[in-house]
């Protein structure tokens, strides 16, 4: 099956709000993400987080710049503290669903499913997360399937390499039974040739 590999990131404008009542260094950042400064975004979240260390706002904003960033795990974890400390579902949401976006971009599948999951529960009519829980759901099923059948070549492998070994084993042991059976019919004819000497001797005397 063929997968378009398109992952909605939510850029929820409901948590950039840019009102005027809002802390400078969030209303500094959210401008600094739409010129792309993520890096200058960065600095402005953290300074906010310095003042509140549990706004859901700047957790989620700071979530978005590293992801954006490819620093993955470091995304994940504001992700994480965001649906931790926020209050209502639609923060939950957003911050569960990017949560499985990082997911998908390092692979782990079944992490995923289970953020697109928790997301759904917090707003299961969202179509984009239901979209990348049903695409990460089917890289997880492809995952599972390509390696039951990489362990059964490897076991396939593993018996031939056996057998082989077996039959090496049983063709060597018949070699060194031929061989006995050789010296034992040597060793009898030898006394007869002794006998022999012994009866030549005794007819020349």
């Amino acid at each position: 099956m063929k997968h378009l590999n398109l992952l909605f990131l939510l850029i929820s404008f409901s948590l950039i709000s840019q009102k005027t009542s809002i802390d400078n260094e969030l209303y500094e950042g959210n401008e600094k993400v739409k010129k792309e400064d993520y890096l200058g975004a960065e600095m402005d979240y953290r300074l906010a987080l310095t003042r509140a260390p549990q706004t859901p706002k700047a957790l989620f904003n700071l979530g978005n710049t590293q992801y954006q960033a490819n620093a993955y795990d470091e995304a994940a974890q504001q992700f994480f503290r965001t649906q931790k400390f926020s209050e209502n579902k639609t923060e939950k949401h957003a911050a569960l669903h990017n949560m499985g976006n990082v997911y998908m971009k390092k692979k782990e599948y079944e992490k995923a499913v289970e953020s697109y999951k928790n997301a759904l529960r917090n707003n299961p009519s969202d179509n984009e997360t239901r979209y990348n829980y049903a695409l990460a759901k089917s890289l997880l099923e492809d995952e599972k399937k390509n390696k039951k059948d990489k362990d059964k070549q490897n076991n396939d492998k593993n018996k031939e390499k056996n057998q082989k070994g077996e039959d090496d084993k049983n063709e060597k042991s018949s070699d060194k039974d031929d061989n006995g059976g050789e010296g034992k019919e040597e060793k009898e004819d030898k006394p007869n040739k002794e006998n022999n000497e012994a009866n030549d001797k005794n007819q020349k005397d």
